[in-house]
């Protein structure tokens, strides 16, 4: 599972301007795991981000996330829209949503899930051969990671015990779907809050989820409220910032210096959003 090793490649190409802090979410990296009697629930990564915030006192920032970091960060800046100076978000463009008349049977699952994962985490620690568990990650993904990224993802993710076999340390509860998810409507009601300037990077081999008119109207609220909205597409799969971290780390630069989106890139992008909405 990603955990803050996802930016290790990354980083050292940011400018160093800018001081990095990443985050390991509860049950992932070398955070402690989260209970397996009490619910799963996006909305607690928040109250995670909002607590280190509070705790360095930082009174003005800029979100970037990868995946579920990105959703994480899209909320949050349409929650707290003072303190957001930008958001950066790798692979994703909104949360996933759960209709009403679907959150029933998610729930039920959910509970299922928990139940499940607390006996695994309980009983069940299976030991691999080093090269093993890299193939294990790397297959976990789909192939959306090669071998040295998942090496770098496993300096976080893996213990190595006496029998010199290694096993993986996340927890089983990031597997497990929310137990209340937010709908369409309430996830909408903190991206239209959204004002900072955002960067979204889309990968060429992932999909493109969620309903198109859903997407339309995201992607009309961001380029309305968001005081500098850039959509970039680049070349490669959900690790792409991982796997090929140069191209990534010249967009975000150019965008961290409020510099323009080359006008290949806007062309580019325009037609995936034209084929997309």
């Amino acid at each position: 599972m990603d955990n803050a090793g996802t930016w290790d490649h990354l980083c050292p190409l940011i400018d160093n301007d800018y001081p990095i802090y990443a985050l390991d979410f509860p049950g992932s990296g070398l955070s402690s795991h989260p209970l397996t009697d009490v619910g799963n629930y996006f909305t607690d990564h928040l109250v995670i981000v909002h607590k280190v915030i509070n705790h360095f006192n930082w009174k003005k920032l800029i979100l970037l996330g990868h995946s579920m970091g990105g959703t994480v960060s899209l909320l949050f800046a349409g929650a707290f829209p003072d303190i957001i100076e930008k958001v950066i978000s790798i692979d994703i463009h909104v949360l996933y949503s759960v209709d009403a008349r679907d959150q029933r049977l998610h729930t039920v699952a959910s509970l299922r899930e928990l139940s499940k994962a607390a006996k695994r985490q309980a009983t069940h620690n299976p030991h691999y051969e080093y090269n093993e568990i890299v193939q294990k990650l790397v297959e976990s993904y789909g192939g959306s990671l090669n071998e040295d990224a998942a090496k770098t993802l496993l300096i976080r993710n893996s213990v190595r015990h006496e029998d010199g076999k290694f096993s993986f340390t996340h927890s089983p509860v990031l597997k497990v779907r929310n137990t209340l998810s937010l709908n369409f409507e309430q996830v909408f009601s903190f991206i239209s809050k959204i004002t900072c300037d955002l960067l979204i990077i889309k990968a060429t081999n992932t999909s493109f989820h969620g309903r198109k008119t859903r997407n339309k109207k995201v992607f009309n609220s961001y380029k309305k409220t968001s005081s500098n909205f850039v959509f970039e597409v680049l070349e490669g799969g959900h690790h792409l910032h991982l796997i090929t971290p140069h191209p990534v780390a010249e967009v975000i630069n150019r965008f961290l210096y409020d510099q323009a989106q080359s006008k290949h890139s806007k062309v580019k992008s325009r037609e995936y959003l034209l084929s997309k909405l």
